[in-house]
């Protein structure tokens, strides 16, 4: 069987949402649907099905809720890095569309949602401290 060497045989939705995932492809600012598909093996059509499989409105979409959710995680595990950082490496090219798609899907501002992050990690330290 020659599809047992790709990386979705079966090109389930599940299977090449996992594997975009896993492989942290929307990292790259410049990353397209073409560039996904053909690293998967698999048509763009193919990808932007399994994509709207899953319940998302597109690759767009999909890509940038990736990026958010990997800044978000960035942001908490890295308190000490700055929004610049933060958003470059999770494949926001421009503070502009950053700031946009942040605050569509999030609904709030994104030094909002840091600064509340720093005062949960100020508050756990202070717990901590007063516990010893």
């Amino acid at each position: 069987d020659t599809n047992s060497s790709l990386p979705c045989p079966d090109r389930s939705a599940l299977c090449i949402v996992q594997k975009i995932k896993n492989e942290a492809y929307y990292l790259d600012p410049s990353v397209s649907a073409e560039d996904i598909a053909k690293k998967l093996q698999i048509t763009k059509a193919d990808l932007q099905n399994a994509i709207k499989e899953l319940g998302y409105n597109g690759y767009y979409e999909f890509i940038n809720l990736m990026r958010i959710q990997h800044f978000k995680h960035a942001a908490s595990e890295h308190p000490h890095k700055t929004l610049t950082e933060l958003y470059a490496h999770s494949g926001f090219n421009s503070k502009t569309s950053f700031y946009r798609i942040f605050q569509q899907t999030e609904n709030k501002d994104p030094d909002i949602f840091l600064k509340s992050l720093n005062q949960e990690s100020s508050q756990s330290t202070l717990q901590t401290q007063s516990e010893l």
